[in-house]
């Protein structure tokens, strides 16, 4: 008896979670969808954990907010500071020691940048060909 309680511990849990996983119409792999579902989303968000600790992601977000907006990438960092000026408060760029903008083949950018206060450079490619990136 005494063997079969740390097995319920970690059964019952499980038992638990599955129940709450609800199926798509018409699918008998109602809960493998969910789960590889859910894996998909923890990768492609564990892919941006550099930008977040590089400091780039003010960066990133200002540079496609104005290709969404023009239709294309700034053309260097004075283009895009002017643009959000113009944005009235709505974006914010933090510090930078050094930013370099390279066009791409097939409308893409790769922008170089260095933060305040830091030494080694970081790099990010927006749009183009799957390949550049």
């Amino acid at each position: 008896m005494k063997t079969l309680r740390p097995l319920a511990i970690g059964i019952i849990p499980l038992i638990l979670f599955a129940s709450c996983a609800t199926s798509r119409k018409g699918s008998l792999s109602g809960m493998t969808d969910s789960v590889s579902s859910l894996g998909a989303e923890i990768i492609e968000n564990l892919s941006r954990i550099p930008l977040l600790t590089s400091g780039g992601l003010d960066l990133f977000y200002c540079a496609a907010s104005f290709q969404n907006k023009r239709g294309r990438f700034p053309e260097d960092f004075a283009e895009l500071q002017e643009f959000i000026r113009q944005s009235d408060g709505y974006l914010a760029l933090g510090q930078y020691e050094r930013v370099v903008f390279q066009p791409l083949p097939q409308d893409g950018l790769e922008i170089r940048y260095v933060r305040t206060g830091r030494t080694n450079e970081m790099k990010f490619t927006l749009g183009g060909s799957p390949t550049n990136r």
